[in-house]
């Protein structure tokens, strides 16, 4: 079983036909160009990678629905692999490099759909792999203790704030 890990740097789908991110503003592409051409490198990237499993860095939480970023990151590689075995659809090739995503029910409605994220940042970790090489048991996300640093404050005691007007953390 061969695995792999990619920062997928900031993917976000949701300002180009995405799920919206219930968490805040989006911090990928900026235009529609910009996207496609993001998602045609990393779609290479991970298709050359060529991994059973791959652990997706950065990409953009907004949940396991039809329009979410890492069903996107799916079909799209599915596709590619797709193409290549376009003429021998029984070629067991073809089948056998399909991805699939792990997803998690985090509102516990027993439905996997774009209300359920992992975490509570607009970015996330997720996790594609290959089903005909790995059976997925069970999921479980594990949270990480919060992880506060004090704020800075200036000689007076008042808070610093940085260049977007948010509190400075040491």
């Amino acid at each position: 079983v061969k695995v792999a890990t990619q920062n997928v740097l900031n993917f976000f789908n949701s300002p180009f036909g995405g799920e919206q991110n219930q968490f805040g503003e989006d911090r990928g592409a900026d235009n529609s160009d910009e996207f496609e051409r993001q998602t045609d490198k990393l779609i290479k990237t991970l298709y050359e990678m060529d991994a059973d499993v791959v652990c997706l860095l950065e990409v953009e939480n907004n949940g396991f629905g039809t329009y979410g970023a890492i069903k996107k990151i799916q079909d799209e590689l599915n596709e590619e692999y797709s193409k290549e075995f376009a003429g021998d659809r029984g070629d067991p090739r073809h089948k056998d490099n399909r991805y699939a995503f792990v997803a998690v029910d985090s509102n516990g409605d027993r439905i996997i759909n774009e209300e359920d994220t992992i975490g509570s940042d607009v970015v996330t970790t997720g996790i594609i792999y290959r089903p005909s090489k790995l059976t997925l048991e069970a999921v479980n996300v594990i949270p990480m203790p919060a992880q506060k640093a004090p704020i800075i404050v200036d000689e007076t005691g008042a808070a610093i704030l940085d260049r977007n007007g948010e509190l400075r953390e040491s």
